[in-house]
């Protein structure tokens, strides 16, 4: 992994490096294995490695090709690398001393800007080819690490990983309140972020610059990826998918570090971590896996059909496999969560969704640390993948859908008319509010193509790649597997299920796994809560949380989407709740909703507080 930066002068000004050193990566959780300042003239390049592949050491960066003298500066962990390597024709030799970056600029050597359709893994590459003095900068087809840059023509273009450079070398910063608007509407713009000066490279996105010639595009979309697959039996399709799973799954095994995994249960994540615990029992090595369970809670919970933890079907697992070393963990609810967020604020572009669930997170990433692991296996895409529940007859999919996309369409602001609604009735009502809810309203139609193709998970990368780098570890999906998505896009729908009952939809999981799955989990209906026990962190920091919410009364934009007199009144009247008092709604309410909204205020705080200091607009 790596913490890259790079700064190139249009304007032919060198670069300082005592301005590179300012911006240089920083976190009191690891050593950087290697850190490199690299200063050509105009042109300012920082590295900042943490080696997780066996091969991490033989590339160095920025790397420079010998002969072509083309550089690479990258952040990589290459899934089909073998693949690759067939493709370059490299003796076994060469391969075993060619980092992914290498592997990476070999293919940009014989394709050119083609290489990305050769690639397939998680990457941020920038690759400067100083013969013809151009760069080409692209991320994965799910923009898995995230690249931030700004463009100001004539003068520079900046890209790094992490978000604290721009904010101490642009000279210049505004916030982007669309941002802000979206987020308000759990809705998130492709390429923005907090500053309108500064953007992201949307899944399959690419930059380049010659001279003054500047453009960003797209080089993949997975609508261009449509050849069905026909098979004659269900089983066949099951054995292509075992085929393809296990080795999504091998491919992110490739370390030398301990391997280690979330396991809350489920079927995406107990997946994962039953093949992954299969294959490294064949080499006699462990599996080490992270569960969260809540303080407290036990049995079935307020939601029917879930339970508060899944602890008893996990055992099932550990009774399988048993090289899993099993890690439990639950939370203090003593620990400020927006305290403790406020130390990632300076690398991420945007607030934090989901806070209830970040405690657990980031403690897997603690956990990582220090059982010594590089590596975290999660299954955050096996919805639309390997547990995708599957859909009736064009008929039964398209009937209510296209009601609720035309609901959503034409009175968009119906969406929020449930009393717990915490948001400015204007707001709602307001064009932009319109136009967002009406390109959110296009998940309706087609959900399995949303989820598949990243639409919805991968601008919020750019806040989850960050806090994973602070603790040095590389966070793979193998349900983000690119062939694995392909495979998952193009089957016919009959095979997820075959009925409506629970038990009979999920199918690559319940049956395409069965026997590397346990029985029990197979079979079982139910679903597990994360992070249930919120309600102990509420009641813990609740008058803190109301002071904060008195402080932030004139905080600017904020309460321009947010009812701030109906937010601050529902805190108050309720400054304690019980375990036998929660609800669903009462969960929405103030777990997502009101929660969402103390982020916000969080984090924009913080940014404010920042630029006020630099004299930002």
């Amino acid at each position: 992994m790596n913490a890259l930066l790079g700064v190139i002068q249009l304007d032919g000004k060198p670069v300082h490096r005592e301005d590179l050193i300012r911006c240089i990566f920083k976190t009191p959780k690891w050593t950087p294995d290697h850190q490199t300042i690299w200063v050509k003239g105009s042109v300012g390049l920082i590295s900042t490695q943490r080696f997780v592949t066996p091969e991490c050491s033989w590339g160095l960066m920025p790397y420079e090709h010998p002969s072509s003298k083309s550089l690479i500066l990258s952040q990589v962990y290459l899934t089909h690398r073998e693949d690759l390597i067939l493709e370059l024709a490299l003796s076994s030799h060469e391969a075993q001393q060619s980092a992914d970056c290498k592997l990476i600029l070999l293919s940009y050597l014989k394709w050119g800007r083609d290489c990305v359709h050769h690639l397939k893994g998680h990457y941020l590459f920038a690759i400067w080819d100083q013969a013809k003095n151009e760069w080409f900068i692209a991320v994965d087809p799910f923009s898995t690490r995230p690249c931030f840059f700004t463009y100001q023509k004539n003068r520079y273009l900046i890209f790094a990983n992490y978000f604290s450079p721009f904010r101490i070398l642009c000279d210049s910063l505004s916030i982007n309140q669309n941002l802000f608007a979206h987020f308000a509407l759990d809705a998130m713009p492709l390429t923005e972020t907090c500053y309108r000066e500064v953007q992201k490279l949307p899944r399959a996105g690419y930059l380049y610059l010659k001279g003054n010639e500047f453009h960003a595009g797209s080089y993949w979309s997975l609508k261009k990826d449509r050849a069905p697959i026909r098979y004659r039996t269900r089983e066949d399709y099951y054995e292509h998918f075992r085929e393809l799973f296990e080795r999504a799954v091998r491919s992110c095994l490739r370390t030398d570090f301990p391997v280690h995994a979330h396991i809350s249960g489920g079927l995406d994540s107990t997946s994962i971590a039953c093949v992954a615990a299969r294959l490294l029992g064949g080499k006699n090595r462990l599996l080490h896996g992270f569960t969260s369970i809540p303080v407290g809670l036990e049995g079935p919970s307020y939601n029917p059909g879930w339970y508060y933890h899944e602890l008893s079907l996990i055992e099932k697992v550990l009774k399988k496999y048993s090289n899993i070393q099993h890690d439990i963990y639950q939370s203090s609810p003593e620990t400020d969560i927006f305290d403790f967020l406020k130390t990632f604020y300076p690398h991420i572009d945007q607030p934090i969704r989901n806070v209830s669930n970040m405690d657990w997170y980031l403690a897997s990433f603690d956990r990582t640390l220090t059982n010594q692991g590089r590596v975290l296996l999660s299954g955050d895409g096996g919805n639309g993948t390997i547990s995708w529940g599957g859909e009736g007859s064009l008929f039964q999919r398209l009937r209510p859908r296209l009601s609720a996309w035309a609901r959503a369409w034409f009175n968009p602001q119906g969406l929020f008319e449930d009393p717990s609604n915490p948001h400015q009735t204007r707001f709602i009502r307001s064009s932009r509010a319109r136009r967002i809810l009406r390109r959110k309203s296009g998940c309706l139609i087609n959900p399995h193509y949303w989820m598949l193709s990243g639409v919805w998970g991968a601008p919020r990368q750019s806040s989850s790649m960050p806090m994973a780098l602070r603790y040095g570890i590389e966070l793979l999906d193998p349900t983000r597997n690119l062939d694995l998505i392909r495979f998952c896009y193009n089957i016919p729908p009959w095979v997820y299920r075959k009925g409506n009952d629970k038990v009979e939809r999920r199918l690559l999981v319940r049956e395409g796994l069965a026997g590397w799955v346990p029985e029990e989990i197979c079979l079982n209906i139910h679903r597990g809560e994360q992070a249930a026990d919120w309600f102990l962190l509420y009641n813990f920091h609740h008058s803190k949380w109301l002071a904060n919410l008195q402080q932030w009364k004139n905080l600017p934009m904020v309460w321009d989407f947010y009812d701030y007199s109906k937010i601050l009144d529902r805190w108050k009247a309720r400054p304690h709740i019980e375990l036998n008092q929660l609800t669903t709604e009462m969960m929405i309410e103030y777990a997502c909703h009101y929660m969402t909204c103390i982020s916000l205020c969080s984090y924009l705080d913080d940014l404010l507080s920042h630029d006020r200091d630099k004299g930002c607009a």
